[in-house]
Order: structure tokens, then sequence, then C-alpha cells
């Protein structure tokens, strides 16, 4: 993994558990959650395949990997978090 990519997922990681202290109330809502973040970059990758303007496209790309590094962060706290 290069070194850019394991900065930008700590830096995720950091400000989800600053702006959520309490990650879950319960096991049963983490998949919710990471659907939630899924979704989310999803929906930026299909607007963007489907967009015609370069400059939307390349905006809608960078939205679906900050999505993505959302998504990492809340199974990262799935795995590490008590």
């Amino acid at each position: 993994m290069k070194a850019k990519t394991k900065t930008l997922i700590d830096e995720h990681l950091r400000h989800a558990r600053k702006k959520h202290p309490c990650f879950v109330e319960g096991i049963m809502h983490i998949p919710a959650i990471a659907m939630e973040e899924l979704g989310e970059m999803t929906k930026n990758i299909n607007d963007s395949y489907y967009g015609n303007i370069e400059i939307i496209r390349q905006k809608l790309v960078k939205c679906a990997k900050e999505e993505a590094l959302d998504l990492i962060a809340v199974l990262i706290r799935f795995i590490e978090d008590d």
C-alpha cells in the first residue's frame, strides 16, 4: 500500500473517531453503516459514469474515493474498536 493511501486512511479514521466517539450501540448497526457508505460511493461512481461533463465527472470520482475511505474507516473500527 502506498504511504499516501495509509495517510488518507489514518486521517479518515481519526476524523470518524472524533465525529462519532461512540461507534455503534450494537453490532447489528455496523452492516447498515457500512452499506450506507458503500451506497454513497456507488452513487458517485454511477453519476460520474453517466455524466457528460469531465470536470463534474472528476469531482464525483473524488467524492467516491472519499466515501471509500469512510467505508474503510467503518470497517477498521469494526475490527479494532471494542
